[in-house]
């Protein structure tokens, strides 16, 4: 059997009985299962948070604080120019009882550079057609990022800062302002109010209610609520629910100074409850962080 065998990779199950599987069913499961993967992986490298959640259980939400900052890090490297790619080899799949067990090399490729992450290990069940995630780990992780918390936002970073090129000498004369030149004003960006909300919904989605309470103001009031009663109800919401998964597409910003109106359409699911409708969020600029002073929501 030593052929079979991988050091660190096959698991060991024991079972009082063994069972025998045709080699068609075998092969119909490695298929499917191996396109679920590359399917996923695509979500990671190039899909949205709400493709990215797609591929798990209700039952099950992963960790996803760090979704954010890999968005601003694929932005900034297709900025560069820089092509990059989310990989997978020496895969294994193993199959006990309904749950399989898929381990693989986790890789990003850039600029032809190849960075090991480490070993990853997803437990998948198929529910219907398709095949969901309902737990994952890294079975081992590359000694450079084991300080880590995220191996992949470490391997991007790593790799994802272009040499700076020098700049030409250029002679610099003197420039006498001219009151006949008015001063142009920066148009405001909505990028950090885009960045809020969607650190804001991942809160509530992992139910850190500390993080969630953290974007709203102190002088937060909505439906004949303040900041303390509104948290405090989410706090019960959440802890009476499994799991929490909330996502928003066709996002439309208006901002005007230090004020800003973010109307969204939101798709909310939990262990007890699933709808959708717009959600509307006003904020205020408070020393350079956004923060939520009035919520609504229209059921749809």
């Amino acid at each position: 059997m030593a052929e079979s065998i991988t050091l660190d990779s096959t698991p060991v199950i024991l079972v009082e009985e063994l069972r025998k599987i045709d080699r068609e069913t075998l092969a119909k499961y490695e298929q499917e299962i191996s396109s679920m993967l590359d399917q996923w992986l695509q979500s990671v490298e190039k899909g949205s948070y709400h493709e990215y959640l797609s591929f798990y259980s209700d039952e099950y939400l992963p960790e996803i604080d760090w979704w954010t900052k890999w968005m601003q890090i694929r932005k900034e490297l297709s900025g560069t120019g820089s092509s990059f790619k989310i990989e997978r080899d020496k895969t294994g799949i193993y199959y006990q009882g309904h749950v399989f067990v898929t381990l693989f090399d986790y890789s990003i490729i850039k600029d032809n550079e190849k960075i090991l992450l480490g070993k990853r290990k997803l437990f998948l069940e198929k529910k219907g057609q398709a095949y969901k995630i309902i737990g994952e780990a890294f079975q081992n992780i590359s000694k450079e990022f084991m300080a880590s918390q995220t191996p992949l936002i470490a391997a991007a970073l790593k790799t994802g800062k272009p040499a700076a090129k020098p700049e030409p000498a250029v002679e610099t004369k003197p420039v006498t302002a001219s009151k006949s030149v008015k001063e142009e004003k920066p148009v405001p960006t909505t990028r950090p109010v885009q960045e809020t909300v969607n650190q804001w919904l991942a809160a509530w989605s992992a139910k850190d209610m500390d993080k969630y309470a953290s974007f709203y103001a102190n002088h937060f009031y909505s439906d004949g609520m303040n900041k303390k009663n509104w948290v405090a109800r989410k706090k019960t919401i959440a802890g009476k629910n499994a799991f929490i998964k909330v996502t928003g597409k066709k996002f439309q910003i208006k901002q005007a100074n230090d004020t800003c109106e973010v109307i969204f359409f939101q798709d909310y699911k939990s262990s007890g409850l699933s709808t959708q409708g717009v959600k509307k969020l006003k904020l205020t600029n408070k020393g350079g962080s956004w923060k939520i002073y009035q919520e609504s929501w229209n059921e749809k």
